[in-house]
């Protein structure tokens, strides 16, 4: 039983899913995953409330914060998680959702499927490898380096 999360088009969630997706292609996640993750919040939720200002589809700061505390408590157990990815049609949102599965996959040593799954989407997606690790995984790995966890209300 869980709880119902609304995924919007190149939002937030949408990228939080993918990246959980990922680091669950190896059949588990872990706990250096999850600190990255939570570590990603706020530069996710800075790209997701301009993606939704810019093209009008995404979430607001506010509606991603409600998921990402609904992901928190249901990290893989929502049908929708694993099906994040064809929620990302912008090549901005897919490169962000990339960029940050890289970086949350690789915080425990990125697995054979982590990799692989992230190479499909890449090639599917038609993204390109170094513009995602020179743009993205740089500023995602500087961004979650100096970042806190959030702290439970």
């Amino acid at each position: 039983m869980g709880l119902d999360i609304e995924i919007k088009e190149n939002s937030g969630t949408a990228v939080w899913g993918f990246a959980i997706a990922v680091a669950t292609a190896d059949g588990e996640l872990t706990i250096d995953e999850v600190e990255t993750l939570l570590k990603s919040f706020d530069v996710i939720a800075d790209f997701a409330s301009i993606e939704t200002e810019l093209y009008g589809v995404g979430e607001t700061k506010k509606e991603f914060e409600i998921n990402q505390l609904k992901i928190r408590n249901l990290i893989d157990n929502s049908r929708n998680i694993t099906e994040a990815g064809k929620y990302l049609t912008s090549t901005n949102a897919r490169n962000w959702a990339i960029g940050l599965a890289m970086v949350v996959s690789g915080a425990d040593d990125l697995a054979k499927q982590e990799n692989d799954l992230i190479k499909r989407y890449i090639e599917e997606w038609g993204l390109d490898k170094s513009e995602i690790g020179r743009d993205y995984v740089s500023f995602l790995d500087i961004h979650i380096k100096y970042a806190t966890l959030p702290l439970d209300d």
